[in-house]
């Protein structure tokens, strides 16, 4: 049970992404752009990073309510 709130912690998602990003950019990279795979793996990382971190704080923010 608590490998379970663990994978659903934001940190532990965002650990998760930091070993397989590469990967995963380099797939949607592929998929829908010609640039550079590195700098669209950097962009698309700060992007997918505020997203976890803007849905991690709204939930704390209704937690406290």
């Amino acid at each position: 049970m608590k490998f379970l709130k663990m994978a659903l912690d934001a940190d532990f998602l965002l650990f998760i992404l930091g070993i397989f990003w590469l990967d995963i950019a380099g797939y949607i990279q592929n998929s829908i752009a010609t640039c550079n795979p590195k700098i669209f793996g950097f962009v698309l990382a700060v992007v997918v990073y505020k997203i976890i971190k803007c849905i991690v704080s709204r939930k704390k923010h209704k937690r406290k309510k």
